[in-house]
This record gives structure tokens, sequence and C-alpha cells, in this order.
């Protein structure tokens, strides 16, 4: 009972530091683990100021590269199924005290997305965010011999916990699909934070303002085909 409202303490205090921020849209991502995704849901519908929590996923693949997968929030069950389908992975059950120990999946970053586009049930309920750095940064795929691999990967957003403006050049046009080499297809960035602290100090930390239509997982992927007028990296929202 302790360890419960342990939980649900930690879920409220991270939305009110949404609320405190004022960031009103948050994806919830630990590695190989979404046990405490339903815990901040539940803490953002009791919130007086809207807060949407979109489920996910960080997944570490083989080729030392890493992946997030999101849902939509009403569909945090998938997340259970794309778990048990990881090869050499092992999942907490969600009551557990800590989490699982973290080992990467047997499978490449390319044999997850094409797991994840084959199958019935996720094929269209999940966005796929590989990692997307500057070039050499810790488990992204922007590194030399991944080119055709990501040039292969049908996704239409990356990720990166780096500042938007301080990508290099060469790591936007290769995103953007300005690098033929890298493939031609244009992919959103979406810049993240890993706020782990209890303190939420880098909850936020790094701009990145989305103008959704909805609150669903098609509204996020509306967005990232419209990135150029419907995501910014600076200090307010989106006009």
């Amino acid at each position: 009972m302790e360890h419960e409202q342990a939980r649900k303490d930690w879920a409220a205090n991270f939305v009110a530091a949404c609320v405190a921020k004022g960031i009103s849209v948050v994806g919830i991502t630990d590695h190989h683990d979404a046990a405490f995704v339903p815990y901040i849901q539940e803490a953002a519908e009791s919130s007086e100021t809207s807060v949407l929590v979109y489920p996910g996923v960080e997944i570490t693949c083989a080729d030392d590269a890493q992946a997030l997968v999101i849902v939509d929030p009403s569909q945090i069950d998938l997340l259970k199924k794309l778990l048990l389908m990881l090869p050499g992975v092992m999942p907490a059950h969600d009551h557990d005290e800590s989490t699982c120990e973290i080992q990467p999946t047997n499978w490449t970053v390319a044999e997850l997305h094409a797991a994840v586009s084959e199958d019935p049930l996720l094929q269209e309920a999940c966005l796929f965010f590989p990692h997307f750095g500057n070039e050499g940064e810790h488990k992204t795929l922007n590194k030399a011999g991944h080119q055709t691999r990501f040039a292969g990967l049908l996704t239409d957003g990356v990720y990166t916990e780096t500042p938007y403006d301080q990508l290099a050049p060469e790591a936007l046009d290769k995103a953007f699909g300005k690098i033929e080499e890298w493939g031609d297809r244009r992919r959103a960035i979406l810049v993240t934070g890993d706020s782990r602290s209890e303190t939420f100090e880098r909850l936020g930390h790094h701009k990145c303002w989305i103008k959704l239509g909805e609150n669903s997982l098609e509204a996020l992927r509306q967005a990232l085909l419209a990135d150029e007028a419907r995501i910014a990296y600076r200090d307010s929202r989106v006009d």
C-alpha cells in the first residue's frame, strides 16, 4: 500500500511540475517498461489544468541505437504487447519496486521498426521515433555506417536529447532528407529531455512546442507531417 501511494504521489508531483512549467503535452517513456504510465495518466485526469499524456516506451536495440514508440493515449495496453514481442527482453511486472535490468533487445532498429509496421494491431496505433542527434552521440542512428539503415526507415519523425539550436547543420540535413545517402524523406525532429530527478529541473528544459488539433495519436502524426508549420523550438507556443 505504501509503495502504491508513493507512485501516486510521484505522478501527482510530476503533473503539477508540468502545469507549473506550462507543459500541456508530455510523452512518458521508460526503458523497456510502461508501469508508471497509468499513474501519470490518472494524475493528469485529476489535474485542473489539462495535461495530455502520450504513453510510450524507450527501446535499446542491438545496433547500439535507441528508439521511442508512442501509442494513442487510449491504447496503453499496446505497450505491453510490444514489450512482450521484444526478443531478449523480459519486462518487469507492473508492481515490481524497480524496472527490469536494461539489456538491448536482439532486434536492430530496422528490425524493431519492421515488427511494429507489420503487426496488424500496432502498425496504425504507434509512432516510431529513432534517436537522431549529432553524429556519434550516445545511442543515436547518426553514425557512420547507419545511413542505409536510416534511409530505409519509413518514419515521419526522429527524437533527440540535444537542443535544436545545438544540432549540427549536417544532422539537420540528414533528418530533413537533404543528403541523398541518408534518404530523401523529411522527418520532423522532437527535442526531448530526460527528466529523472525528483525535482524535475530538466522537465521542459529543451523547448519543443507542438500544435495539435486534438488529443490523439493522429493529431501528433499530422503535426509531424507539417512540422515546419506546427513544431517550433522557442520559448513561446506556436502561434
